[in-house]
C-alpha cells in the first residue's frame, strides 16, 4: 500500500522543506533496512509533456508516452528508477508483484490529489509470451518500469513528479537539489521554444526511401487471399495491414515522429515506447482497448 504524507509536515513548500521529507524517507529506511521511494507531485503550469520528454529525451534511457489530443490527457515518464521484465506465462502475475512491492516501499506527498499524481508504473506487452523471433531482445515480452520523471495533461490541469530512490545512507542535499531543479524548470518551462514543429507532411528533400515489405504487390496479393478464403467459409472477417520500411539519410528522432502523427491523427491514442536501447515502438490508433477511471472498467 502506498504511504502519503501531508506536504504541510515538513514546513514550507521550499528547499529546506524538501529536504526535510527526504531525511524523514532516510530514517525510514534506515528503520527498515529497505531502500524507499520518495514521490513529490507539483501542480505545474501550462506544460506539452511530449515537449518535456524531447528535452530530457535520451536514446539509453527508458522513456514512456501516451495521449489523446482530443480528450486533453497526455502522460510522459522517462528514466527508470525500478524496472522489471518478464516472458512466460506468469508475466502478468509477475509484474503485478513486482509493482506491489515497490509500492510497498513508495513514500508520497505534494498534490495527491492532482490527475496523474503521485507514483505510476508504465509497462509493455508483447502479443507473444516468448522471447523475439529474431532474437534482438529489444521488448521483451512484459516490462514495466518506474520513471524518475513524470509530467501529464489532464482537462487543462498539469501535474509533474519525481520519484526519487532514498537509500539507508542516501547524501539527501544532492538529492534535493537534482528534485528542486527538475521542478524549477517544470514550473518555468519554456513552452513556444521547447515545443516539437508542427507536421508538414512531406519530404521536399528526398532523403526518406520507403518500400513495401514482401514487394510491391504484396498487399494486393493477401487481399485476394482473405477474399478467396471468406469465400470458402474459413473466415468471416479479416482486418488486413501493410508493412513499409522507411530508410532515411538522417537519423530519426522518434518524438518527431510522434509529434507529426499526433497532429496528423488527433482523434487516436499516440503512443511511444522505448527499448532503452535507441529502438522505439511508436504508434496512433484510433482504439483504448481498456480503461480504469473511478473504480469502473470500460472496454472497446
Amino acid at each position: 500500500m502506498l504511504k502519503t504524507i501531508p506536504i504541510e509536515q515538513f514546513g514550507k513548500r521550499d528547499f529546506d522543506g524538501l529536504c526535510a521529507f527526504l531525511e524523514a524517507c532516510r530514517e525510514e529506511a534506515r528503520r527498515d533496512g529497505h531502500g524507499k521511494i520518495a514521490s513529490i507531485s507539483l501542480a505545474v503550469g501550462h506544460i506539452d509533456p511530449l515537449a518535456v520528454l524531447e528535452s530530457i529525451y535520451e536514446e539509453s534511457q527508458l522513456h514512456f508516452y501516451w495521449e489523446n489530443p482530443a480528450r486533453g490527457i497526455a502522460v510522459a515518464g522517462a528514466e527508470a528508477v525500478e524496472v522489471c521484465t518478464s516472458s512466460g506465462p506468469d508475466r502478468f502475475r509477475d509484474i503485478r508483484v513486482f509493482s506491489d512491492a515497490v509500492l510497498e516501499h513508495c513514500i508520497a506527498v505534494g498534490e495527491i490529489g492532482e490527475p496523474f499524481s503521485g507514483p505510476h508504473f508504465f509497462s509493455a506487452f508483447t502479443f507473444a509470451e516468448g522471447e523475439d523471433e529474431d532474437g534482438s531482445g529489444h521488448f521483451p515480452p512484459a516490462r514495466v518500469f518506474l520513471p524518475r520523471w513524470q509530467v501529464s495533461r489532464c482537462l487543462g490541469r498539469y501535474t509533474a513528479v519525481a520519484n526519487v530512490p532514498v537509500s539507508p545512507d542516501a547524501d539527501i542535499v544532492p538529492l534535493a537539489e537534482r528534485v528542486w531543479a527538475a521542478h524549477g524548470k517544470f514550473q518555468r518551462f519554456d513552452y513556444p521554444q521547447a515545443a516539437l514543429p508542427v507536421a508538414s507532411g512531406s519530404d521536399p528533400a528526398g532523403r526518406l526511401r520507403r518500400t513495401e515489405v514482401g514487394g510491391p504487390d504484396r498487399f494486393e496479393q493477401s487481399v485476394e487471399d482473405a477474399l478467396s478464403r471468406i469465400r470458402a467459409g474459413r473466415y468471416d472477417k479479416i482486418v488486413l495491414s501493410r508493412a513499409i520500411d522507411v530508410l532515411s539519410e538522417l537519423p530519426l528522432n522518434p518524438l518527431d515522429s510522434l509529434n507529426r502523427l499526433r497532429n496528423e491523427y488527433a482523434s487516436c491514442y499516440a503512443f511511444s515506447v522505448s527499448s532503452g536501447d535507441g529502438q522505439s515502438f511508436i504508434g496512433a490508433t484510433p482504439e483504448r482497448l481498456i480503461g480504469v477511471e473511478e473504480g469502473a472498467l470500460h472496454t472497446e
